[in-house]
């Protein structure tokens, strides 16, 4: 390789350099030395013709003196006498005599003409050469005299062959000096290209035996002068610094190795901590969002199979305020799992049709009972020109809405906090809560939208709060194409407007209304409901009047109206919360109640009361109850399967479902399910994701190869979890489900499950009401939550025997989860020890038996410590004699409830 790159680099001899700067010297001294002979010879040339040319000159001056008498006598004689002495003369070869008018008198000789001829007339170079080696000669005119006068001329010519002879001697005297000097120039040329291309040369030497297997030399010890000295002394720099770095680069080198080894292990370690550190946050999130859906399940669809059941309209409001409660508690639940789906970027949104109305009664019906705790009125209103019906995610919409108003309520101590929905020019919904606070400091008003982040940092702040609400609220505003903006001054309020593109499903459209009825608004203690219900009432068509005498009827609050003194019918705003109106009904004190919050819907359904004077009296109760019966349609003919190792779970889903008259079959584990789903044909699966023997998700991805190996139908698969981890974005999917039935559930989402899966075309959908529930007394023994009792007594009146079915179950469960606990606590392996916790927590919990749960729970918690830092799980005595003690006090319990229980039954049968 280095020769090869040698060759390649010197191209030869008569590339190299050393080549090139002799060739260059010799070839100039060869052109300087000829050009200085040329220079030389043509000196000579010129001096031999001059020569010539003067000695030809004298001779004929001489000549035309000795016969200027015989020329001017016109003598011939005496003229051919005196030429003839010419003839004496070898250089002399020609002469003429001429008149002074032209005519020749003599002439002797050979003429020898030139090209140019004259009196000394400058003679070119061509001429020149000719006359030197041609056959040319010098011709001379001279002018012959006597006495002064001119009495004719002389013409004499001659060759120069002398003149050629000495041009000849000097050529090559010029030549042999041309020669030494070439010489001379080339050996010093050579010594000094020497001097010069050799350190060059061997420093290219050494630049071309360079390869990446050799290293270079440490110096090149050659003499240079000038540039050259710079460049081997720089060249010399140059390697002494490479091999100072060569050096550390090998002592680098030799502790590399060790230093990458120990970087790697402190990687590795960071790496693994961050890994276990997402894992126990992701369990975190999964566990907390399992036990508090859990019991949200039951909590949820209970309330709302309460608010079906046969209730006065004033409990019908209340058990949908637990509905609405415990769905705004699951909200703030998913305060936290959102920050994480924002973080992951995995948020959803869902388009459906839904109510402005309601949306802004939801989150009054939500907060009434904080507001009024504080004194602080809360109000809504709808513009008329927003669409009875727009297209939206519900959840997410109340879930903004209800974090705005909360957060209003905490920042205001009196006043009033009010929600206001509009629309733009631009086909843009505007939801606004505008509270009469304390204010937000101008620099603080984009950092509150920050996650964690409170207008008020410091340690003495009386208002509690994650910090999450107002930037969950950003982050959704902003997913809805949205944004969300502030105003505020301090001292006086602020007010929050979300605005989002609009999308409307259904427009306003009210009953025109024959005459426009003057109505008289009194309502002094509240003024922001009155200014928003006066601006209402006139965009409805009515006329607000502020003299009773000249309205039609006069609205004021139900309180007031037992005290108001007027002939003109009385309309009693019927707050949410207040007692019944209905002793004021029947006596006559009031003629109509409007309820509120109130809607559009319903004033508008007013107006055209008092337009007509058909007042509803009692009858209002019914028609103005914030709630109404809500129907379920009959999905008797589709069939259902379900897979849940929870008991009051399972329990919970089949009482919800046989509402809508489904009678489903049971399992208790994925093995089960899929040992049903091979050996029958279903509608729909729901398949809990955590369960014993095999799991929903192993569970699912066997039944969907089981239907492609048979080539069966694809059965609706639905994961029905509480687990956050893996509901998040649509990961469920590839394990072959079709959707998410999430714990806790709302019955309009059963419902929807339900109609996408319902078989056979036309049926015929009929309405289903829950009978009233028997509530009996409470358990003997706080060891059972008596809120639990009362939810089962309800589920009982509605399918008889469900109290005892759980219980049932309980105490069936029970020994053998204690002893599976009690096995792994003796083999003192954690993640045994945290499993048996965990069902035995989950049992007790959806049984009620929150005391015997909290012994579990200290068990898990106890066991995932020592699971995650990997050490043994320690025995406990003391939280063994607890668990004990909770087990047999619970059980006794349980025995004492069913006791009651069956005494109630046979009391009530007795009556009957």
């Amino acid at each position: 390789m280095p020769r090869e790159r040698a060759k390649s680099h010197h191209g030869g001899v008569t590339k190299s350099l050393s080549f090139r700067l002799g060739f260059t010297i010799a070839f100039g001294i060869l052109i300087t030395s000829t050009l200085a002979t040329t220079g030389v010879i043509w000196r000579a040339i010129d001096r031999q013709i001059d020569d010539r040319s003067i000695e030809i000159r004298s001779m004929a001056q001489v000549l035309s003196a000795s016969l200027s008498q015989a020329v001017a006598d016109q003598d011939q004689n005496k003229i051919y006498t005196g030429l003839r002495t010419i003839q004496y003369s070898p250089r002399i070869t020609y002469a003429q005599i001429l008149t002074e008018q032209g005519v020749q008198l003599a002439q002797v000789g050979h003429h020898v003409s030139l090209s140019t001829e004259g009196d000394g007339a400058e003679i070119n170079w061509a001429s020149r050469l000719e006359r030197l080696f041609g056959r040319g000669g010098i011709v001379e005119n001279v002018e012959i005299r006597n006495q002064g006068r001119v009495v004719g001329s002389l013409k004499l010519g001659g060759q120069i062959p002398a003149a050629r002879t000495a041009l000849i001697a000097e050529v090559k005297n010029a030549a042999w000096w041309a020669i030494v000097a070439i010489l001379i120039g080339v050996v010093m040329a050579y010594r000094q290209q020497r001097r010069i291309i050799r350190p060059i040369g061997l420093l290219t030497d050494v630049m071309v035996r360079v390869s990446p297997d050799t290293k270079l030399p440490s110096r090149v010890d050659v003499e240079g002068v000038g540039e050259v000295a710079v460049l081997v002394n720089s060249y010399n720099s140059m390697i002494e610094q490479v091999v100072q770095r060569d050096t550390l680069i090998a002592k680098h080198t030799e502790h590399l190795e060790e230093t990458v080894d120990t970087r790697t292990k402190e990687l590795r370690v960071a790496r693994d901590a961050a890994e276990q550190a997402a894992d126990a946050k992701a369990r975190f999130l999964a566990t907390m969002s399992h036990e508090i859906r859990t019991p949200m399940n039951g909590v949820l669809v209970m309330a709302e199979l309460l608010a079906r059941s046969d209730l006065r309209a004033e409990q019908k409001g209340y058990a949908r305020v637990i509905a609405k409660s415990g769905e705004t508690l699951l909200d703030l639940l998913n305060d936290i799992l959102d920050i994480s789906k924002f973080d992951a970027a995995d948020v959803t949104l869902e388009t459906v049709p839904l109510s402005p109305d309601e949306l802004a009664n939801d989150a009054i019906m939500i907060f009434w009972e904080q507001a009024k705790a504080k004194g602080i009125e809360l109000v809504a209103s709808v513009d008329r020109h927003v669409p009875a019906t727009i297209g939206g995610d519900p959840k997410r919409l109340r879930q903004c809405l209800a974090n705005l108003v909360g957060n209003a309520l905490k920042f205001t101590e009196n006043g009033s906090v009010a929600i206001d929905i509009s629309v733009d020019e631009n086909e843009s919904l505007f939801l606004a809560v505008t509270d009469t606070g304390a204010g937000i400091a101008e620099d603080r008003r984009e950092a509150i939208f920050e996650a964690f982040e409170q207008e008020d940092h410091s340690t003495a702040r009386t208002h509690g709060g994650t910090g999450l609400g107002l930037a969950i609220v950003s982050r959704l505003v902003s997913a809805m194409k949205g944004d969300v903006s502030v105003e505020s001054t301090l001292g006086r309020g602020s007010c929050f407007t979300i605005r989002i593109p609009l999308k409307a499903e259904e427009v306003h459209a009210p009953v025109p209304l024959a005459s426009a009825p003057k109505l008289a608004l009194v309502c002094p203690e509240q003024p922001a409901l009155a200014a928003r219900l006066k601006s209402n009432l006139s965009e409805a068509g009515a006329v607000v009047v502020a003299s009773p005498d000249e309205a039609a009827c006069v609205l004021t609050p139900v309180g007031r109206a037992a005290s108001f003194e007027t002939e003109r019918p009385v309309v009693g705003l019927w707050a949410f919360g207040d007692a019944e109106p209905r002793d004021l009904l029947e006596a006559g004190a009031l003629a109509d109640v409007l309820a509120v919050p109130y809607t559009r819907t319903a004033i508008d359904a007013l107006l055209r009361r008092v337009s007509e004077a058909a007042y509803l009296g009692v009858d209002a109760l019914d028609r103005g109850a914030p709630t109404a019966t809500i129907e379920a349609a009959d999905y008797a003919s589709v069939r259902i399967l379900i897979a849940d190792d929870g008991a009051v779970n399972r329990q919970v889903l089949c009482d919800a479902l046989r509402v809508y008259g489904v009678d489903p079959v049971v399992t208790e584990d994925g093995a089960q399910a899929i040992e049903a789903a091979e050996q029958d044909t279903f509608d729909l699966i729901l398949l809990d994701g955590t369960m014993p023997v095999i799991d929903g998700y192993e569970a699912a991805k066997r039944i969907r190869a089981h239907e492609a190996a048979l080539g069966k139908a694809r059965t609706n698969l639905v994961l029905y979890t509480s687990d956050f981890a893996t509901t998040s974005g649509e990961e469920w999917q590839k394990f072959g489900f079709d959707g998410v039935l999430s714990k806790p559930f709302q019955m309009s989402e059963l419902d929807q499950l339900l109609a996408q899966c319902q078989t056979g075309a036309g049926e015929v959908h009929k309405a289903h009401t829950l009978p009233k529930p028997a509530i009996v007394a409470a358990s003997p023994d706080t060891w059972i939550a008596p809120s639990v009792i009362e939810t089962l007594e309800m589920l009982d009146a509605k399918r008889a025997g469900a109290l005892r079915r759980v219980y049932d179950r309980f105490l069936e469960s029970l020994p053998s989860s204690i002893e599976s606990l009690q096995d792994a606590i003796r083999d003192e392996k954690p993640d045994p020890v945290r499993r048996s916790a965990h069902a035995l927590k989950s049992m007790s919990g959806s049984a009620g038996a929150f005391r015997l749960a909290e012994v579990a729970a200290d068990i898990e918690l106890n066991a995932a410590a020592a699971e995650q830092s990997g050490t043994p799980y320690r025995y406990d005595a003391d939280a063994t004699t607890k668990l004990t003690q909770a087990v047999t006090a619970t059980t006794d319990a349980v025995h004492a409830l069913l006791a009651a229980y069956e005494d109630k039954k046979g009391t009530d049968a007795r009556n009957s």
